[in-house]
This record gives C-alpha cells, sequence and structure tokens, in this order.
C-alpha cells in the first residue's frame, strides 16, 4: 500500500512540476547543494542550478545561461567578502592569441576582419547604447575609491562601480561627437540569478526609444584569481598603469535565435586588430561563447570585460579612454 501510495505522490508531483516550472525549479535550487570541488586549499565554487532551470522552463521564458566560475581561498573567503581587500599581482595577460572559440563553429578571422562593417555613424544622434548586465560589479579599493560592500566584489555605489566606467566610456566617446545613451539600471539587484532576464527586457524598448543605436555596449569586469591572489591585468601606456579588457561575443550555439552573431564578432576583432596596432597588450582575446548574451538586438553588440578585481578605479578610467579612442577609430 505504501508503494502505491508514494508512486501517486510523484505522480502528481511530476504533473506539477510540468505545470509550474518556475515553483519546481525553486524547490531544486535550493534542495540541491552547490557543488564544491577542492584542490590545494582553492575551492571552486560550481552552480549548475542555470542549466536545471534551462531544461524545466518553458521555451518562451529561456533566459541565456551564464555558469560562474570564481576561485577564491577558502580561509579569506569571509575577509573578501568583507573588505574587498586581496593582494594583487599585477600581471598582463594573453593578448597576442586574437580568438579563444568556446564553440563548435568554425571562424574564417581573416575573412571577417578584411569584410566592412554593416553600419556606419554617422554622428548625429543616440548611436552607442552603453549598459550592464552586472551594474554592482566593482574593483579593488584604493585611496580615494572606497566604498561599502554589497558583495564579493560589488557595491551599490554607482560611483565606484562599473556604471562609473560606463560613465567614463560615454564622456570619451562624446569628445569624438558620438552619441551615447548610457543606461544605469541596476538589473543584478537584487537577484542576481535574473540579470540577463532583467536586461533582455528592457534593453529593447531602450531601442526602441533610441532607434538609431548601432553599437550596444554590456560594460562588466572581469574576476581573475588564484587562491589568496586576485590579478591585476595590466599595460604600461604611456608610463601609466591602463588595465586590460577583453571583449565576448555570443552565439547561438546555445539554441537561442541569434543569426547575425557574426556581425559583432566583426566589429570586435576589427577593434581587437587597431588596439593590438596602436596599443599592444591593452586588448586580451576575444572570447567567443555559445550564449547570446542578449547579444541578437543589433549588430554591434558585445559584452566589453574593462579590467579585473585587482584593478582599481583608475587603471580602468584610464582604459576607458583608450577603448573609447579605439572605438571611434574603428566606426
Amino acid at each position: 500500500m505504501k508503494k502505491y501510495l508514494i508512486i501517486t505522490i510523484l505522480f502528481l508531483l511530476s504533473i506539477y512540476t510540468f505545470l509550474t516550472p518556475s515553483i519546481s525549479y525553486e524547490i531544486i535550487n535550493y534542495a540541491l547543494p552547490i557543488m564544491k570541488i577542492s584542490k590545494n586549499k582553492n575551492i571552486k565554487f560550481l552552480s549548475y542550478m542555470p542549466i536545471l532551470k534551462n531544461c524545466i522552463i518553458k521555451e518562451d521564458e529561456k533566459e541565456d545561461i551564464v555558469t560562474t566560475e570564481i576561485i577564491v581561498d577558502e580561509e579569506v573567503e569571509e575577509v573578501i567578502k568583507e573588505e574587498n581587500v586581496v593582494n594583487a599581482k599585477e600581471v598582463t595577460l594573453d593578448w597576442q592569441n586574437i580568438l579563444k572559440n568556446e564553440t563548435k563553429f568554425n571562424v574564417d578571422i581573416d575573412k571577417l576582419k578584411n569584410e566592412k562593417l554593416n553600419f556606419k555613424l554617422n554622428k548625429k544622434d543616440i548611436e552607442v547604447l552603453i549598459y550592464h548586465t552586472h551594474s554592482t560589479e566593482c574593483y579593488s579599493k584604493s585611496k580615494g575609491y572606497e566604498y561599502e560592500a554589497s558583495g564579493v566584489f560589488r557595491t551599490l555605489n554607482k560611483k565606484v562601480s562599473v556604471i562609473r566606467i560606463g560613465n567614463e566610456i560615454k564622456a570619451n566617446l562624446q569628445k569624438y561627437g558620438i552619441g551615447v545613451y548610457h543606461d544605469e539600471t541596476l538589473y543584478d539587484y537584487p537577484d542576481y540569478n535574473k540579470s540577463y532576464s532583467n536586461a533582455g527586457k528592457s534593453i529593447p524598448k531602450l531601442l526602441d526609444k533610441y532607434k538609431n543605436v548601432k553599437i550596444v555596449l554590456d560594460v562588466h569586469r572581469d574576476a581573475i584569481g588564484v587562491g589568496t591572489e586576485q590579478y591585476k591585468p595590466v599595460v604600461k601606456i604611456n608610463g601609466e598603469n591602463v588595465a586590460q579588457f577583453m571583449l565576448v561575443i555570443g552565439t547561438n550555439g546555445g539554441g537561442l535565435k541569434h543569426d547575425a552573431w557574426k556581425e559583432n564578432l566583426k566589429l570586435a576583432l576589427k577593434i581587437k586588430e587597431k588596439a593590438d596596432e596602436k596599443y599592444p597588450g591593452l586588448c586580451r582575446y576575444i572570447i567567443l561563447r555559445k550564449e547570446r548574451f542578449n547579444q541578437q538586438v543589433t549588430n554591434g553588440a558585445m559584452i566589453v570585460e574593462m579590467g579585473a578585481t585587482g584593478n582599481t578605479i583608475p587603471e580602468v578610467i584610464n582604459a576607458s579612454k583608450y577603448f573609447a579612442e579605439i572605438l571611434n577609430d574603428v566606426v
């Protein structure tokens, strides 16, 4: 009797799960622990909940899957959470390679670099949109740039987060006569897991308002480190420390519609080529991913990783100046 009762309960639960996937996802999310893999005191926290969510959410409710890997030392994790004070190692990361292809697509880099962009800025209207899917991302604290942390390298203080960097890029682009709208909406707060979903609902509305936008920049900061040490990726330009930046391009490799992703990659390749020509080392390699990251909205969309957790705000402000110069040269 007990056996049939259990089978009946499981059957009813399966029907309920099918009919209410969002609720079932929450059950799974809280029921399953985050996987921890430990090696040499370094712990990798891997969350596979977005993958499970992707399997049970209806097709029209799907959002891009972004799995994260944060490497920290277990003994200093709490200190970092409270203070965002780290032992930053100054490095110049790989920039000599052009593309890190994490998809199954074959890419003819030379062909794309030689093709013309299918748009050109006329400098008569708002033509660039800047926003931040992970709006509360921030950098290492430094003199004059202290802040109250809301998480691990996160803050609600827009003066020291990636939103500040978005404003710097905007100001520099405007010097070249390029019209820019900067969206300062906090898409990752209070629910980080809904960041891409939130941004994905908002960006099309902004593009409908600013109909001449041709370039969409989702500005982030990278997170790179081993153990207690966070990396500070920099290059010397005119005698000053300048944070390296990196471009991330999405595709339709994950099954979501994004047929024109090569147009975005084309722009990224031209930016990379111009950066290598003028300021060798400034632009790290481009990453091509199977997720689309809401980049299907236009043919000039990309993620721009400005610096990393080990960098300070002044170093990233320096990078913003050169990034704007390079983008202006390309378009």
